[in-house]
């Protein structure tokens, strides 16, 4: 199976207003880098999901605060997980 490839942009923030975070990625094939629309982004444990746009970018939004694992797949992949501790720390 192909691999899913996350890229995490200088755009994946966290807005601690009301405990409520934000994770936004692009979605892309990991061997040819291209994105992958209409790939899906959930929050385990939680209804919180989104579907990639046409630049395969994902924006998950109202995700609570503590260690969360967010769950990639797209048709024909293997899915992809990755572990994200909320609020994150902005740097600059």
């Amino acid at each position: 199976m192909k691999k899913l490839t996350v890229l995490f942009l200088a755009l994946l923030y966290t807005i601690t207003a009301y405990s409520q975070n934000t994770y936004k990625a692009i979605i892309k094939d990991a061997k040819t880098n291209q994105t992958l629309p209409g790939a899906t982004a959930t929050v385990q444990g939680t209804t919180i999901g989104a579907l990639a746009d046409t630049s395969g970018l994902i924006s998950l939004t109202g995700i609570p605060d503590g260690k969360q694992v967010i769950r990639f797949n797209y048709v024909g992949y293997d899915a992809a997980l990755d572990t994200v501790i909320f609020p994150l720390t902005q740097t600059a």
